[in-house]
Order: C-alpha cells, then structure tokens, then sequence
C-alpha cells in the first residue's frame, strides 16, 4: 500500500512481500497518518498462481476472486478520523475516484 502526497512524495505505507494467507493479521500505524487533501492511497496486489505456490491445490485451475480460502480474496479496510472542523457531508460529496473506477 502506497501513499502519494499532492506534492509528489510517497510513503510505503505496507509491504509484506511474502505474506501467508494462514496469518488472516491486521496491521496497525504506532501513530496515525496526517493526509492532506489530495492525497492518494493505492494498494497493489500480486497473487502467485503457479505451480510454485505450495498452497495452490490445483495449478491447472484459474483462480478468481471470492471469499472462500481457495479462492483468491484480499479486503482492504482502514479507519479515518476527521477533524471536528470539517463538514463531512461536504467531504464525501467532493471525493473523486480515479479513471479506471468511472468506467
């Protein structure tokens, strides 16, 4: 997971380049991230589906996405807090998403 800034700066925010899906972990920030508005967060994510993946029982079978352990699932979830100052419903109503989500 990626953090880029409005001004170009990014932070890897999460990397687990070797992660098991027998850990099922959640990872938690020691401190809390300021974001400025503009900011962009972006997940990218790899599955090995070949022969090599000792946890992939049929490698001659696709893989799709589903919410079973043999299908392959990833569920991005994080907290936000907002300042007391700002207008929520303001916030939400502006927020944009990027090209390949308008489609």
């Amino acid at each position: 997971m990626k953090i880029t800034y409005p001004n170009g700066g990014t932070i890897d925010l999460l990397n687990v380049p070797r992660y098991s899906y027998l850990w099922q972990t959640i990872y938690v920030l020691r401190e809390p991230l300021q974001l400025p508005k503009g900011t962009r967060i972006d997940l990218h994510v790899h599955w090995d589906n070949s022969a090599n993946n000792p946890f992939k029982t049929e490698p001659s079978k696709s893989v799709r996405w589903g919410d079973q352990s043999w299908e392959e699932m990833l569920g991005l979830y994080f907290g936000v807090i907002v300042d007391r100052e700002v207008n929520v419903h303001t916030m939400l109503s502006m927020r944009q998403f990027p090209d390949a989500l308008q489609e």
